[in-house]
C-alpha cells in the first residue's frame, strides 16, 4: 500500500498542473501597416514585355523573398497579382540596397533592369 502513495501522489500533481500555452511572436518581418498578411503573385521576366524566361513567384504580404539565381540581376519586366498589391524589388539579398517599387505591370524596369536580387510585397 506504501508503495502507490508516490505514485498517487505524482499524478495528483500532474493533473493539478495548470497548462501554460505558448507564447506566440509575430515575424521580425512582419508588415506593421497591414496586420493580415495577404498570399498572392509576382510574375518577373528576364525580356521586356513579359517576354522570355519567366516564373511566377507565390508570396506573403510582409515576407522577403530573395530571387532565384536565374533570376538573380535578370529581371526586366513584372507584374504584381495581387489586387492593390505594391512589390519593391531589392538591388541586394535580404531585400537591402536600392529599391524599386511596382504597383502594376511595368513593361521595362527602367533604371533597375538587370538589378533586382530580393522582393517584399505589400498590400
Amino acid at each position: 500500500m506504501f508503495a502507490k502513495l508516490p505514485l498517487i501522489a505524482l499524478v495528483s500533481a500532474l493533473a493539478s498542473a495548470a497548462v501554460i500555452p505558448p507564447a506566440t511572436s509575430k515575424p521580425n518581418n512582419a508588415n506593421k501597416y497591414n496586420a493580415a498578411q495577404a498570399n498572392a503573385n509576382l510574375l518577373v521576366c528576364v525580356d521586356l514585355d513579359l517576354h522570355g524566361s519567366c516564373a511566377m513567384f507565390a508570396y506573403t504580404t510582409g515576407v522577403c523573398y530573395n530571387l532565384p539565381t536565374s533570376y538573380n540581376d535578370a529581371v526586366s519586366s513584372v507584374t504584381p497579382e495581387g489586387d492593390g498589391h505594391a512589390c519593391t524589388l531589392y538591388q541586394d539579398v535580404g531585400c537591402t540596397g536600392p529599391s524599386f517599387t511596382v504597383v502594376q505591370y511595368e513593361r521595362w524596369l527602367s533604371g533597375f533592369n538587370d538589378v533586382a536580387s530580393s522582393f517584399l510585397c505589400s498590400a
